[in-house]
């Protein structure tokens, strides 16, 4: 995948309220593409790549649990970038499973 091409939208979020709570911060994101990335800075938190199946162009991303390695994501500003490809034709023709009966 060429990441150069990839959309990013910058994400700037206060998780500020979740500091010592004993809640848990996830974060629920949806797209339409290819595959997606969460970055926080230089570090990837998640990815996730369209396979045809129910649920796809959506991930999950659990901050709270990922804040011991990357403790910026607890704070007023939790900046995240999300990089979405564009959906490849090819990927609707020859990778997702339509299912002919029912």
């Amino acid at each position: 995948a060429d990441w150069g091409q990839a959309a990013a939208w910058a994400l700037n979020l206060d998780t500020s309220a979740f500091v010592g709570s004993s809640s848990q911060a996830r974060l629920a994101i949806r797209y339409r593409g290819d595959a997606a990335r969460l970055y926080a800075g230089e570090t990837l938190l998640t990815d996730n790549w369209f396979t045809g199946y129910q649920g796809d162009g959506q991930m999950e991303v659990g901050l709270s649990y990922l804040a011991g390695e990357v403790p910026q994501l607890l704070g007023p500003n939790a900046n995240l970038t999300l990089y979405v490809l564009p959906l490849r034709r090819d990927s609707l023709e020859t990778k997702v499973f339509v299912r002919r009966e029912f």
